[in-house]
């Protein structure tokens, strides 16, 4: 049943402890070392999945509210810890949204080959505008992969003190 199937595949297994979420952060930071060459090579449903991955980044991105619910941690108690997690999880959605809008469809091989050949025809100009909207897309991603690394990093800092 292919119900079944989309609601095994929807279930998170949220962290039981801190330490497992320091795990976690860990784990999901070294996962998206690998994201900067997908940027640069504008492999954008490559780095979306890589986002959703249900063991460690999509975790963060995803339900970073119920694992901060559930360990404990709370705006009054933890202000910068909550903060910087919920900053983590609102970028990793900004770097989603990003290669969501960036990523090229084709409904079949015949639209790819139009496309390839209106690419092909186009003057010198045209690629160049072209070429420098696409670099600005991905330097934009690269800026907001970087500072996603660097939550990371504050993160964890934060959960280890």
């Amino acid at each position: 049943d292919d119900s079944d199937e989309n609601e095994a595949a929807t279930t998170w297994v949220l962290p039981e402890s801190r330490q497992a979420f320091a795990n976690l952060v860990e784990e999901s930071l070294v996962s998206l070392k690998s994201c900067s060459d997908m940027i640069k090579k504008r492999q954008w449903d490559d780095l979306r999945l890589k986002l959703m991955d249900k063991d460690s980044t999509g975790l963060l991105y995803l339900q970073m509210k119920p694992i901060l619910s559930r360990l404990g941690y709370s705006p009054n108690g933890n202000r910068l810890l909550v903060d910087k997690a919920e900053e983590l999880s609102t970028n990793l959605k900004v770097l989603d949204d990003l290669a969501f809008s960036n990523r090229v469809i084709f409904f079949n091989s015949a639209d790819k080959r139009q496309i390839q050949q209106l690419k092909n025809e186009q003057d010198d100009v045209i690629q160049s505008v072209v070429e420098e909207d696409e670099q600005e897309q991905v330097n934009e991603a690269l800026d907001v992969y970087r500072y996603i690394l660097s939550l990371h990093q504050t993160l964890a800092d934060l959960i280890s003190s």
